[in-house]
């Protein structure tokens, strides 16, 4: 569904050059929960300036870029994580989002830079966004926190 109209919903930006930046676009699409149909944000319709922003940082990056070693670009995480949930009742109602809770930690976790995770403090931020992340997923239900059982960088 296409929108113009004001909403509660937060606008999403584009990721480029480093950056979260807002996009130039007068159209938005609405993010819907598909189990509660709530819009949780909207993401916009970018144009053609905002590629053509996009391709010019990446082809201003590339020459940088190719002259890292490949074992420096390529990089593994392995994250083990369990929910914690107030209310044992919660567990069940949770049980059949977890196939789109683990497809929202591949999406987001591949996007993820070594220097994302640097120090006590990455690691919080990757709690915090997991959890908010898990909470879009699992709606109306809410996960407490993300705690870590594991977390391998190499």
């Amino acid at each position: 569904m296409s929108s113009t109209a004001t909403t509660s919903a937060p606008d999403l930006q584009n990721y480029s050059n480093g950056a979260w930046q807002r996009s130039s676009a007068t159209e938005f699409v609405d993010v819907a929960n598909p189990a509660t149909a709530e819009i949780l944000a909207r993401t916009p319709l970018s144009t053609a300036g905002d590629v053509d922003a996009v391709v010019k940082a990446a082809a201003d990056a590339f020459p940088a870029w190719r002259r890292v070693p490949a074992g420096e670009r390529v990089q593994y995480l392995k994250v083990k994580i369990v929910l914690e949930v107030k209310e044992e009742k919660q567990v069940e109602a949770i049980k059949p989002s977890l196939p789109r809770v683990t497809d929202i930690f591949q999406t987001y976790l591949r996007e993820l830079r070594p220097g994302d995770l640097n120090g006590s403090a990455g690691l919080f931020r990757l709690k915090e966004d997991l959890t908010r992340r898990v909470n879009a997923a699992v709606s109306p239900n809410q996960v407490s926190a993300v705690l870590f059982k594991e977390v391998v960088v190499q």
